[in-house]
């Protein structure tokens, strides 16, 4: 059996950071949309991961810049509206 972790392998407190990187804080992160592929990247890169298009000023000045939070509220606003729609035309509301 392999055991790649011996003692004393273990992180210091000094060896960690001084705040761990938080998923929530990240999706507040303004966004755009790539302009050649479409896809949702960090307006602060430099590249498209999905694509690989190099990111240059004038993209980002040209793409509306939204939060992951709007994105989501809007999608869950069309879902809602959609099955708003769906229940009506079945006579439930």
């Amino acid at each position: 059996m392999l055991n790649f972790e011996r003692p004393g392998d273990e992180l210091r407190d000094d060896e960690f950071p001084d705040e761990p990187w938080d998923a929530d804080e990240a999706d507040d992160s303004p966004t755009i949309a790539c302009p050649a592929c479409g896809a949702e990247i960090f307006d602060d890169a430099e590249q498209c991961p999905s694509c690989g298009h190099w990111l240059t000023d004038a993209d980002r000045q040209s793409t509306p810049r939204y939060s992951r939070a709007v994105v989501v509220v809007f999608y869950l606003a069309g879902a809602l509206a959609a099955l708003g729609l769906v229940l009506m035309l079945f006579g439930i509301l």
